[in-house]
């Protein structure tokens, strides 16, 4: 890389755009290592760290865009860059940059480097919020089926069947509860929960502490339906969600109330 005019013709007030394509066409080449651009970029403008190319760019928004630590760095640390410049386009900062493009370790490096991660774009998102914005989202169907199961039933989670090693229809629940469709099973170490899709909650396995939510601490090796008690008197409560641990089982009803048994 060589500079166009020879010499350095700018001053430290330099806003030649043409000194910004210059420095930001650069810093897109694959092949130049970070500190062959950073000598470059200081012999090319005085400004380098603030010039705006034709885009509104700053050469810390390319950097960024391209996963140049080691310029990021230097443009930051040695030119003193202003790390929360915004582009033009779409008011951008280098941590927005940052997450558009994957880099998180810029991402990373920005915010020790003292960056905002409150500032707003043009559309009043900050980068968090970009962050979130195309993630995954999670599927909110609800699936309903019938319950099989397999393996070592040694504390009764699997109702009263022996150890299996194919998946089988756990047929005294279907058949105590007829017509029941599955929408979540919790297994822990001594007891598993069901919850069906008509929003009942059943329970089988050891019921020391009251884990399993039937009244008592009796062990019980077919599901047993677990019964939720309402203030309003006629009112029917059902479960949409469980949750469970070793000793403890967690529930949330529709009547917005999360009870639990323990």
């Amino acid at each position: 890389m060589s500079n166009p005019s020879g010499e350095q013709e700018c001053t430290n007030q330099c806003r030649s755009s043409q000194h910004g394509d210059i420095i930001t066409a650069a810093i897109t080449k694959r092949g130049v290592s970070d500190s062959d651009l950073c000598s470059f970029l200081a012999h090319t403008c005085c400004r380098c760290e603030s010039v705006v190319d034709s885009d509104g760019r700053t050469p810390l928004h390319v950097a960024t865009s391209c996963g140049r630590l080691g310029l990021v760095r230097w443009l930051a640390k040695c030119r003193h860059a202003d790390i929360n410049s915004k582009d033009t386009e779409s008011g951008y900062t280098p941590l927005h940059r940052s997450i558009f493009y994957g880099k998180i370790n810029l991402t990373v490096e920005l915010m020790k480097l003292g960056a905002s991660i409150t500032d707003l774009d043009n559309d009043s998102l900050t980068m968090l919020e970009h962050a979130m914005k195309d993630g995954l989202k999670p599927d909110r169907s609800v699936m309903v089926g019938e319950l099989y199961c397999w393996g070592s039933n040694t504390n009764n989670l699997l109702g009263p069947q022996q150890a299996r090693y194919t998946p089988e229809m756990l047929d005294i629940f279907h058949k105590e509860y007829a017509g029941e469709q599955v929408q979540q099973i919790c297994v822990d170490q001594f007891h598993t929960v069901i919850i069906t899709a008509s929003g009942k909650a059943f329970s089988c396995g050891h019921g020391q502490g009251g884990r399993l939510g039937l009244g008592d601490e009796k062990s019980a090796v077919i599901p047993h339906n677990i019964v939720f008690h309402s203030n309003q008197k006629g009112e029917t409560i059902s479960c949409t969600q469980a949750a469970i641990s070793r000793d403890h089982s967690i529930f949330l009803c529709s009547d917005g109330n999360m009870p639990k048994s323990e």
